[in-house]
C-alpha cells in the first residue's frame, strides 16, 4: 500500500494520504528564515516530507531505514 496517492479527479493533481495517516511538505529554514509558500522554485534547495503512517500498516524493512545496535544510522 503506497503512503500517498494521487486525487485523480482534482485539477491540478493532488496528492492525498492512502496509506499514510497524514503528511506535510515543508521548506525548511535557510540561515534561519524559512522561505514563504509563494518563493519561486529556483530559491528551493529541497523539501522535507514528514509522513506518518496509519496504524496497523507494516511494511518490509529496506535497507535505507537501517540502524545499528546503538540506535545510529548505518552508512
Amino acid at each position: 500500500m503506497p503512503p500517498l496517492q494521487y486525487h485523480y479527479l482534482r485539477r491540478p493533481y493532488e496528492l492525498v494520504p492512502f496509506g499514510a495517516a497524514e503528511f506535510r511538505a515543508r521548506i525548511p529554514r535557510r540561515r534561519r528564515r524559512r522561505l514563504p509558500d509563494s518563493a519561486p522554485a529556483e530559491r528551493v534547495a529541497f523539501s522535507v516530507y514528514d509522513i506518518r503512517i496509519r496504524h496497523a500498516v507494516m511494511y518490509q524493512p529496506h535497507p535505507a531505514f537501517a540502524v545499528d545496535e546503538s540506535g545510529k544510522r548505518a552508512t
